[in-house]
């Protein structure tokens, strides 16, 4: 079980994760897709998982420039906005924004 996946499903919390299908250092089974169906257990919309068929754990350089430019990584990333009033974000954040 994830700790705290229900406070970022409730939040509302916009997560994109990548990994590769081939990772033998942090599995995908017992990362990634464990995560996505423990924060769609608690009701997450905008969590969603892009598996790299084949690709071992080492994705970051082809996640953030050639994948970001084909799947719309950037435009997605600085599409999110945060909802300064919701209550949910103001318990995360540990402040009383009243």
């Amino acid at each position: 079980m994830y700790k705290g996946a229900g406070e970022l499903a409730a939040a509302e919390m916009p997560i994109w994760a990548f990994h590769g299908t081939a990772d033998n250092t942090v599995t995908i089974d017992k990362a990634s897709r464990t995560m996505m169906t423990e924060l769609q257990k608690y009701g997450a919309t905008k969590a969603k998982l892009t598996e790299l068929e084949g690709r071992n754990h080492e994705i970051q350089g082809e996640v953030f420039t050639a994948k970001a430019a084909e799947v719309g990584l950037y435009e997605w990333l600085f599409a999110q906005k945060k909802d300064m009033n919701s209550t949910v974000t103001r318990k995360i954040e540990g402040k009383n924004m009243n």
